[in-house]
């Protein structure tokens, strides 16, 4: 099973777009846990309807409203680490099961499980912003992208990450 923990926020017009690329190029059963941070109505009204004609893919989604003031990106993690915990206590996660961080704005654009079957021998991967070069990180940031980044669930338990 694959799970996919994403956040979106203040925008639904993603949802749609990143749910169609999931359901295409995922073949192996998958779960979607989302939080939708929204400003108006009009926008939580819109993702319940995309969830309601979607129930299979979301197994969950929690929305809450933001105000304008709201730095999202302050909190991010703390969001991706409370969506991964209630993932890893769910009942019907198995410890070799696949967790894939996904943000808002990514898109899976190939066969996700031929991918995820090359990474066998690779305990976690994600992307590395080396564009966040600085002369204290030469290098790029030093903490893995949540715009995609994959272990399983056991690893993750296991050295308790975050």
């Amino acid at each position: 099973m694959i799970h996919y923990i994403t956040i979106h926020y203040q925008d639904p017009s993603w949802i749609e777009l990143q749910l169609k690329y999931i359901n295409r190029n995922t073949t192996k059963p998958y779960k979607i846990w989302a939080f939708f941070g929204y400003h108006g109505e009009a926008d939580a009204h819109h993702v319940n309807t995309i969830v309601k004609n979607n129930v299979e893919s979301f197994h969950f989604l929690k929305s809450h409203r933001c105000s304008l003031r709201d730095r999202p990106s302050m909190r991010h993690w703390k969001q991706l680490d409370e969506l991964t915990n209630i993932v890893l206590n769910d009942p019907e996660t198995d410890k070799t099961d696949t967790f894939v961080w996904l943000d808002s704005d990514s898109l899976i654009i190939s066969n996700i499980n031929k991918f995820l079957d090359n990474l066998n021998c690779v305990d976690f991967a994600a992307v590395q912003r080396i564009e966040n070069s600085t002369t204290t990180f030469p290098g790029g940031d030093l903490f893995p992208h949540p715009c995609f980044a994959t272990c399983k669930a056991e690893f993750w338990k296991k050295n308790n990450l975050s």
